[in-house]
């Protein structure tokens, strides 16, 4: 439930990288909410099955509703992310 700003001062990361991971973890998230596979998750991300499985034990960790608006939030990422994709 942090912002970017505060994830990056938080971690020491940069605001590239953590926006770079929003992206990973939304994309996950809303594969997973579509119902595609992990294993198909993997392959359409490019990203290992442990990490897959880590942002699916968030999800799961997370799925409370007083998380659904950061949830929906993160639909929206999916969304605008997939649109300048599309754009280029």
């Amino acid at each position: 439930m942090h912002t970017e700003t505060e994830i990056v001062s938080r971690t020491g990361h940069s605001y590239e990288s953590v926006e770079n991971y929003i992206n990973e973890f939304a994309n996950v998230y809303v594969l997973l909410s579509r119902g595609m596979p992990p294993p198909l998750i993997r392959r359409v991300t490019g990203r290992s099955t442990r990490l897959i499985r880590a942002y699916m034990e968030l999800i799961d960790q997370y799925s409370g509703p007083e998380y659904a608006f950061r949830f929906s939030h993160l639909k929206q990422i999916f969304n605008m992310h997939n649109l300048k994709k599309n754009e280029q």
